[in-house]
């Protein structure tokens, strides 16, 4: 097993956990606030990193064992699927930067604009930790769906020697 897979494995099981925990609050979030649209469509991009992710385990499983068929529709489920989370995985780190990298003079008149009960609640170094664990997300993605686009085409490139081996 090479290191480069080793890698593919552990950031699979890291999207997974990370974007399991998004849709749980994603879906907790639309069940207190109901089907809004502003909240419909991160979901949506949190709900492709979760099947991406699945959708890799199979790959896995299928390049370890040859035997092991991938579905027909699998490997465009990865790459749909991997174009969502792409962007899911760029806004996560736009989000990221923006919070870790605000001065802390821009944070207090940001704080100043909510409520006051609010205000108490929000505290700079909460804010940056939040911004450095989008950051840590996005960057797992990003390794995660390239690495499984890079995966992808080496399955294909496999599967299309036995085609023309079998004919």
């Amino acid at each position: 097993m090479t290191f480069r897979f080793k890698l593919y494995r552990i950031t699979t099981v890291l999207a997974l956990l990370i974007s399991a925990f998004f849709v749980l609050s994603a879906v907790l979030s639309l069940a207190i606030a109901g089907p809004n649209i502003s909240i419909l469509l991160p979901f949506i991009m949190v709900v492709a990193c979760f099947i991406h992710s699945i959708l890799s385990i199979y790959l896995q499983r299928s390049l370890s064992s040859p035997d092991l068929p991938l579905k027909e529709n699998t490997p465009s489920g990865i790459r749909i699927m991997g174009i969502l989370g792409l962007i899911f995985a760029f806004m996560l780190l736009m989000s990221g930067f923006f919070a870790v990298t605000i001065p802390a003079e821009q944070m207090k008149d940001l704080l100043k604009q909510l409520p006051p009960e609010q205000q108490a609640s929000i505290q700079s170094d909460m804010f940056k930790l939040l911004g450095k664990i989008c950051l840590f997300a996005g960057v797992v993605f990003i390794v995660n769906i390239n690495l499984s686009f890079r995966f992808l085409r080496q399955w294909q490139e496999l599967h299309q020697g036995k085609g023309e081996d079998g004919e």
